[in-house]
């Protein structure tokens, strides 16, 4: 990542002109502020899989919603002030605010708070419950 990404920071406008034409010349900024989101997401990319390995699935839907919370205000006035760049600015505000919060959360974690799964038997019975539930 630090080898690929300033070089395509340096480059990005004259390779939106090359791959998209003069015409989308002016998204070379947004691009560039896109690839700050990727590079962002990227050192995030752990969180798919540590919710569930804790055992609180529920912290996924909470990080994104905080993110949401986040972007959808800011979208349009900077859009409106600021164009494609400014959106994407609120994207970008947006990912850092759900990489902080998992920081917050990964730092906060202890050992002690990982849920143990219960038994094969009785997830077993508890699906069985609720698929009778369901078949109703």
């Amino acid at each position: 990542m630090l080898v690929v990404v300033p070089p395509l920071l340096y480059w990005m406008p004259a390779l939106v002109k090359l791959v998209y034409s003069t015409r989308y010349a002016q998204a070379g900024n947004a691009a560039r502020v896109f690839l700050g989101v990727a590079a962002v997401q990227m050192l995030v990319g752990w969180t798919k899989s540590f919710p569930v390995a804790v055992g609180r699935p529920q912290l996924r839907i909470t990080t994104h919603g905080v993110e949401s919370l986040v972007i959808l205000p800011l979208v349009v006035p900077l859009g409106l002030y600021f164009g494609a760049t400014g959106a994407a600015f609120a994207v970008f505000a947006g990912m850092c605010a759900f990489a902080l919060m998992w920081a917050v959360i990964f730092v906060r974690t202890k050992p002690d708070d990982v849920v143990q799964p219960p038994p094969i038997e009785e997830a077993i019975a508890q699906e069985d419950g609720e698929a009778e539930v369901l078949a109703r």
